[in-house]
């Protein structure tokens, strides 16, 4: 789990929420996840493109820079890389 601070105001950037981003924003199936949040994307079936709409979303919706490679990385591997970017203590 992430919290980032912005305004005021404390978002949390989940396991679920990079999985939500990656089904409706860059295709994958809903599926793709089950019991899977320590496979890297690319072994998943994503490719860069998914990350570039997750990078983009991320960024918009909290601020925060999705890590170069992420495609190379789990769900697990990226929400924790965005604590170690984004947490507020």
């Amino acid at each position: 789990m992430t919290d980032h601070q912005a305004g005021g105001t404390t978002t949390v950037v989940t396991a679920e929420e990079i999985e939500s981003v990656l089904i409706t924003s860059a295709g994958a199936a809903p599926d793709v996840f089950d019991g899977s949040r320590h496979v890297p994307l690319e072994e998943l079936g994503l490719d860069s493109l998914a990350v570039l709409e997750l990078e983009a979303v991320i960024a918009d919706r909290y601020g925060l820079k999705v890590p170069d490679g992420a495609v190379a990385l789990s769900v697990d591997e990226i929400v924790a890389e965005l604590q170690a970017a984004g947490a507020v203590g």
